[in-house]
């Protein structure tokens, strides 16, 4: 019973995070396409060796094919709301340390996630408006 309920809740772990992400960035210009590499997983899945138990009926493939319908037609409202966010958290930051500068320094880890984030969905930004490659992997540099 301990395994089924470990497979249900990896299951769901999996389920979450890829109907709220489409690729995953590993370094600066390098992505993962997660659901791509899903795919790929998908046609070994599961491995016979391994002693994990699939719920009955459990089709991986059609599963897949939903959360990728799923994650593209969620996420443009996924980022909007987390740049609204970044920005009333940039909002209260700069606010509360022009009115209290000595909590910069307790207050250092939260800004300095915040101006990560921020960072990181201009990055994304600026690539969806111009239409900036992304690299996938260090295969296609060489070539």
């Amino acid at each position: 019973i301990e395994e089924a309920a470990d497979t249900s809740g990896a299951l769901y772990l999996y389920k979450m995070v890829t109907e709220n992400r489409l690729a995953l960035q590993i370094f600066r210009d390098y992505s993962l396409n997660i659901h791509i590499e899903f795919e790929k997983m998908s046609t070994v899945f599961p491995v016979a060796s391994d002693n994990c138990k699939v719920p009955k009926g459990f089709k991986f493939n059609s599963v897949l094919k939903h959360i990728s319908r799923t994650s593209v037609s969620v996420s443009s409202g996924n980022q909007r709301k987390k740049r609204a966010f970044l920005l009333a958290d940039l909002t209260t930051c700069n606010n509360l340390f022009k009115d209290q500068p000595g909590l910069l320094g307790p207050r250092l880890p939260q800004l300095l996630a915040v101006t990560a984030l921020s960072r990181a969905e201009i990055v994304c930004y600026f690539r969806h408006v111009e239409g900036v490659a992304i690299r996938k992997d260090s295969k296609e540099k060489a070539s």
